[in-house]
């Protein structure tokens, strides 16, 4: 995730500074951060592989899947649906997924509420923490 965050910053200075000059490489390398980044905006599991994307790689179908329910669950309407229950094995990634659900969530709409329930209160302050 720091590695993630440290390109960011990089590529916010270079387009502060007019005068730096990039190698192709590094033209490529900065072409393929900025487009990872305009499709983690609207792909929930994009934002997953560039906050973490040695854990959310594509080997784990059951994440992928589970990043393409939340972000189906993201465009419905409260109306149609407002409560979502997800029930997986222990040590399955669902905390962390959510952690980073309630991040994406927040960054598209900071006004957005919810409600996460967890099983103690150790958990539910970690997670807390975590969202913040």
């Amino acid at each position: 995730m720091k590695n993630w965050l440290t390109r960011m910053v990089v590529l916010m200075a270079m387009k502060m500074n007019d005068n730096y000059q990039l190698s192709i490489q590094e033209k490529r390398k900065a072409i393929k951060i900025l487009a990872t980044i305009e499709l983690a905006k609207d792909d929930f599991w994009y934002f997953c592989k560039a906050m973490d994307n040695s854990f959310f790689n594509d080997s784990k179908h059951y994440l992928k899947d589970l990043a393409y329910q939340l972000n189906d669950f993201h465009k419905t309407k409260p109306e149609i649906c407002d409560t979502l229950i997800i029930n997986m094995p222990p040590r399955a990634g669902k905390t962390y997924i959510l952690e980073l659900y309630e991040v994406w969530c927040k960054c598209k709409n900071p006004k957005s509420k919810s409600i996460i329930v967890c099983y103690n209160e150790q958990l539910s302050l970690i997670f807390s923490k975590a969202v913040r």
